[in-house]
């Protein structure tokens, strides 16, 4: 049975072993010393001789071989014992590095995903303020888009600061990404970033353009009521003077002639002024008209200086001019609108038609780019 003592059961006789050879070697020493030890023992003994000196001989050379087979088998099942431990150790170090290198991963995968859903989060809060943006830019000049437009407007720095905000994460993320893929997926979140900021300036532009508009068009419908209140003086002083029968009656005819007329001046040189700003706004045929107006008033008033002054031939050769000038002025407003929106609007549509488009290319860019995000975080 094998064991610690295998030693033991070493066969005497087993050719080309090394521990054959060994036991060979020392059982020859052994028969010759017993030999010598009885030829000895038969010839007189030397005083001092010790007894069996022979048995120390032989058994110190076997106790001496016995332990040193053994030593070696030992220190051969240690040194296999350690080789398999050792292999165990690498095994358990691979995988624990296999491990650690799979968790690292693990996390910065994690990291980055928080990452880049904190900037999805991000444009969603400014998309919430900036579809109301959008929704004025459909119809940037539309009378009721007035109250609408200013409230965008007055969301806007606010909006500008978190893309900006927005920007600086996106950067910082860059280091974080673990393949192009993560890469381009940010690259993307940029081009969204960039593209609102874009959508941004033309829509600031284009509502600072409608602010123009509201201003301008208020400004040249205020005129163009003083027109009709004009208008509306002038018949009444024209009445009152072809009642009159007293010089003090065609005086205050006269006198409401001249307010008529001062009228039409300011609210010709309003409509002039409003021309001169905005060359696109053409209010030629107004001012014509106005002009013609004022014409026929400056023969009315005329007229009433002769008539108080008795000079009949020109109060008569002025009243007849006045007719003719008040008939085309007649004329003329037939062409003539009531009210000056549209035409103000016309005008206003081709001022901001640039920045219109610039805002409808980026929104177009955005949304490819935003595109590009959803499938990436869907993915």
């Amino acid at each position: 049975m094998p064991g610690s003592f295998d030693f033991l059961h070493i066969k005497r006789h087993t050719a080309g072993s090394s521990n054959e050879l060994s036991f060979d070697v020392l059982d020859a020493a052994r028969t010759q010393l017993d030999g010598k030890s009885q030829k000895n023992a038969r010839s007189a003994k030397t005083p001092g001789s010790s007894k069996g000196s022979y048995h120390g001989v032989a058994g110190t050379s076997t106790l001496s071989a016995v332990p040193e087979v053994e030593r070696r088998k030992k220190l051969r099942r240690a040194r296999a014992i350690r080789v398999r431990i050792i292999s165990v150790l690498v095994i358990i170090a691979a995988i624990g590095a296999l491990a650690f290198a799979g968790y690292s991963f693990y996390q910065s995968r994690l990291d980055f995903s928080d990452r880049y859903n904190s900037l999805v989060v991000r444009l969603s809060d400014i998309d919430e303020d900036l579809v109301k943006v959008d929704a004025v830019m459909a119809n940037p000049l539309a009378a009721d888009m007035v109250e609408s437009r200013t409230q965008a407007k007055a969301k806007m720095n606010a909006i500008a600061q978190k893309l900006d905000a927005a920007a600086e994460e996106t950067e910082k993320a860059i280091p974080f990404a673990l393949g192009d893929r993560d890469t381009v997926a940010l690259t993307q979140m940029a081009n969204a970033i960039e593209g609102r900021k874009d959508m941004l300036v033309a829509a600031r532009k284009t509502f600072d353009e409608a602010e123009k508009f509201d201003q301008e068009l208020e400004t040249a419908q205020k005129a163009w009521n003083e027109v009709l209140a004009a208008d509306q003086m002038a018949r009444e002083a024209t009445a009152s003077a072809n009642n009159a029968k007293t010089d003090e009656s065609t005086e205050a005819a006269k006198q409401m002639t001249q307010n008529a007329l001062d009228k039409f001046a300011t609210a010709r040189d309003t409509l002039e002024g409003v021309s001169l700003r905005h060359e696109k706004i053409d209010f030629k045929a107004q001012i014509e008209y106005l002009n013609k107006r004022i014409e026929a008033l400056q023969y009315a008033v005329a007229t009433g200086d002769a008539l108080i002054a008795g000079d009949r031939e020109a109060a008569t050769a002025n009243n007849d001019a006045y007719n003719e000038a008040d008939a085309e002025a007649a004329a003329m407003a037939q062409d003539l609108p009531l009210l000056l929106d549209e035409l103000v609007r016309t005008a206003f549509k081709d001022e901001i038609a640039s920045s219109v488009k610039d805002y409808g290319d980026a929104r177009a860019s955005v949304s490819e780019a935003d595109a590009d995000v959803r499938a990436y975080i869907s993915a």
